[in-house]
């Protein structure tokens, strides 16, 4: 996860809703919850969420805005 983070200044990633054991993981390194979806392939309920070097936390892919770099 350090190498993505130095790659990077943003990073987005979804968690199945019920895995809350990762959900905790990702927090404990910095991610925020800022959306919930539903997985195409799998029907099940996902939560994604976004790193933004400095913590920008919630507002990192906010109101449309691409929450990773391309």
């Amino acid at each position: 996860m350090d190498k993505a983070k130095s790659l990077r200044n943003r990073l987005r990633l979804s968690v199945y809703k019920e895995n809350q054991k990762s959900v905790r993981f990702y927090e404990k390194r910095g991610f925020s919850a800022v959306q919930e979806q539903m997985d195409e392939h799998t029907g099940c309920p996902e939560i994604v969420m976004t790193f933004c070097e400095g913590g920008c936390g919630r507002r990192c892919g906010a109101e449309g805005q691409p929450a990773f770099d391309t």
